[in-house]
């Protein structure tokens, strides 16, 4: 049984906490909300306990919240970023930032159409989780095992936070299309440009753009 700790107590992260919880894993819980928490300690102590520690909260607080923590964490813990964003002046994103803050930490990148609402409801969510480590991923496989939470492996942790962000830009892309009433056609057309497009531009920012259709890309697209 894994110790795991979740910051961030909003929707995606009370989805994925209550979770892993359910399948039988010890979850605690930090918000800057102190109301959304239980118990009083610090998010220090909290993290010293933790063989994995969720980040469900914004990119742009990514790193004053590792660099308040870094210090405090165990040798062997796993960090799982779930940020599908850029940080403010930097633009550098969720993997760049840890690499930046604790290089010498495992991290994994969780991706792909994981609606918070339906996981919460125990619906079917598909996971995509990225890593340079088959053992990291393994580690966090077997914290949904039993769970409706499936998840594939992705080793382009850097193409695959890419498809995080662009998901959101292109998504609004679809709400415009309805709004201006061009039909199923229009749709489907901007889709198949979408996944290209995306593919591109994960290429020329460092990732493979075969990681456009997988989960993390297409996949969270579609859902999005």
């Amino acid at each position: 049984m894994k110790k795991v700790l979740v910051i961030g107590a909003g929707k995606i992260g009370s989805a994925i906490g209550g979770i892993i919880q359910t399948v039988g894993h010890e979850v605690d819980w930090w918000d800057i909300d102190q109301s959304k928490i239980k118990g009083t300690e610090t998010l220090e102590e909290r993290v010293a306990e933790a063989d994995v520690v969720f980040l469900c909260i914004h990119s742009w607080v990514i790193r004053e919240t590792l660099e308040r923590v870094k210090t405090h964490l165990k040798n062997q813990v796993i960090l799982v970023s779930v940020a599908k964003g850029f940080e403010k002046d930097s633009m550098k994103t969720a993997d760049q930032i840890v690499e930046d803050v604790v290089p010498h930490h495992a991290f994994a990148f969780f991706g792909g159409p994981m609606v918070a609402p339906e996981i919460a409801e125990g619906k079917y969510a598909f996971g995509a989780i990225a890593s340079q480590s088959a053992e990291t991923y393994s580690v966090i496989v077997s914290l949904f095992e039993g769970s409706r939470v499936l998840l594939n492996y992705i080793d382009d942790v850097h193409g695959t936070v890419l498809a995080g962000v662009l998901k959101n830009v292109y998504a609004m892309g679809l709400g415009m299309l309805d709004e201006q009433g061009m039909g199923s056609n229009a749709r489907g057309w901007y889709a198949t440009k979408v996944v290209e497009e995306m593919g591109r531009e994960i290429a020329a920012l460092g990732g493979k753009k075969e990681t456009a259709y997988t989960l993390a890309g297409m996949g969270d697209f579609i859902a999005t």
